[in-house]
């Protein structure tokens, strides 16, 4: 599905760190780099940033995120600074 919200990735994501269990805001044309808070998102089991205009390094605190299953960057101008073998 696609919905333009065209806009930066809140800060405020963090905030849902006890609810949020599947983020997906792919194909938003969300635009900048994604929040290093983004590994305090504890619950999440789906993270889906694929075709936005993301761009930088993925943060080395999604490794955090234990409860992970599935996980898509693609689409993006992302760099992975570290190996991402933690995703099934």
């Amino acid at each position: 599905m696609f919905n333009p919200l065209n806009c930066l990735l809140p800060t405020s994501l963090s905030n849902l760190s006890k609810s949020l269990q599947v983020f997906d805001v792919s194909n938003c044309k969300i635009r900048g780099s994604i929040r290093v808070k983004i590994g305090s998102l504890n619950n999440v089991i789906a993270l889906d940033f694929y075709g936005n205009e993301l761009s930088g390094s993925i943060p080395r605190t999604i490794r955090r995120l234990k409860n992970i299953q599935y996980v898509d960057f693609g689409g993006n101008k992302l760099k992975a600074p570290f190996h991402m073998n933690f995703v099934a």
